[in-house]
């Protein structure tokens, strides 16, 4: 499992170095100049504290990084969280932006985005707990792979579960032909594997592989080529916009980067619920954003092949629910279905726009994929949905 996280890209022969560098290498002209971290919260109360602290002791530049919490319109003790925050750290730059509603995951990043002073944007969450030389070392390893790869605009580091320290949330994601899932999820590493991964972090091995999306939970993107994508889409809740950006910047044209000497905690599903995909609510933000990432991005033979999916992975969640009395699920599938013909005509016109715009269609972004050895067969995305959700 080690070598595996560890491997690198066999579809670049200088796609990494063991030498280590000085941060000062990468503070050229050209380099990005700094870090804007974005956490967007909703009644984050109880895990806003760790996360902020961990950024404030961060071993990256103090002039090099903001944060930026977005609030969605939190009812708990969320800003008050922050200004304490502030308080102890007054030498870390963190400010508020005040939402009125709760606009969601994506819409909050790209407010936050607008709002951010530095060159590339760190999408991150509420329920995080960054290891404190992540910025550094995920600064250096993208600095490095873009020097070689100009077409680099983002990358995210290894995330691990939190409390289970010793297993891999994911290692950034794959594309398949329905959607997307991510690597290594869930598996869970020896104590001396873990201790191996911790030795690449202090050692700040420079090194990386390709991906086909970076998670949400710590994803360093170029602001210039986020917002050129619009950001994460609007129509998305939360739950496939990652998926969703990671194949828009293949289109135009760009890469993505993983980077395993970065490393966080994630306590994930925190403002969602539980990690089960069959949480009615979940569910529903899932099903719809999928109809949107499919009608928007695909073109027509795979939208073809996607739909099909699409749609006995819905008769397959209507089985489950007769089988297994889960009524509430029923009333999901009424729902979704019931927004994706509202949404359709919106969608439409996004997807107008895009194939105007793109650089490279679905076909060729699947075979440097799986070029890169990074691509995801229908009966693995089968197998993966039915273990892993079901």
């Amino acid at each position: 499992m080690l070598n595996e996280i560890l491997r690198y890209s066999k579809t670049d022969s200088a796609s990494f170095s063991t030498t280590q560098h000085n941060l000062q290498t990468f503070l050229n002209p050209t380099a990005a100049k700094g870090i804007s971290v974005i956490i967007p919260n909703f009644n984050g109360e109880k895990v806003l504290k760790f996360s902020l602290t961990s950024l404030a002791n961060q071993t990256f530049p103090k002039e090099m990084y903001e944060i930026i919490v977005v609030d969605n319109a939190s009812l708990d003790n969320s800003l008050k969280i922050v200004e304490e925050i502030r308080q102890i750290h007054k030498d870390c730059d963190i400010r508020i932006i005040r939402l009125k509603k709760n606009f969601g995951y994506g819409r909050a990043v790209n407010i936050g985005a607008l709002h951010a002073k530095f060159n590339l944007i760190l999408a991150s969450n509420n329920d995080i707990i960054f290891h404190f030389k992540y910025l550094e070392n995920l600064y250096k390893v993208y600095s490095y792979a873009r020097s070689i790869n100009g077409k680099i605009v983002a990358a995210q580091g290894l995330h691990m579960y939190f409390p289970e320290v010793l297993c891999i949330y994911n290692a950034g994601g794959l594309l398949s032909v329905l959607t997307g899932h991510y690597r290594f999820y869930g598996k869970c590493l020896t104590k001396d594997d873990f201790l191996k991964i911790i030795e690449w972090v202090q050692k700040e091995r420079i090194a990386f592989s390709y991906i086909a999306f970076p998670n949400g939970a710590g994803a360093l993107i170029e602001k210039e080529a986020f917002l050129k994508a619009g950001g994460y889409y609007r129509l998305y809740f939360s739950g496939v916009e990652e998926i969703d950006l990671g194949l828009l910047l293949h289109l135009l044209g760009y890469r993505i980067v993983f980077a395993p000497s970065a490393i966080l905690y994630h306590m994930e599903s925190y403002t969602l619920g539980e990690r089960s995909i069959l949480v009615p609510h979940k569910l529903y933000m899932i099903l719809t954003g999928l109809f949107v990432y499919m009608l928007s991005l695909y073109d027509p033979l795979w939208l073809l092949k996607s739909l099909i999916v699409y749609v006995l992975t819905i008769l397959s969640i209507l089985i489950l629910s007769i089988t297994k009395r889960m009524k509430t699920l029923v009333w999901v599938i009424i729902k979704t279905m019931n927004l994706n013909i509202r949404m359709k005509k919106a969608i439409l016109i996004r997807r107008s726009r895009i194939m105007k715009i793109k650089k490279a269609n679905l076909s060729e972004i699947f075979l440097y994929l799986k070029t890169a050895d990074r691509y995801v067969k229908l009966s693995k995305l089968l197998a993966s949905l039915f273990s892993r959700y079901l």
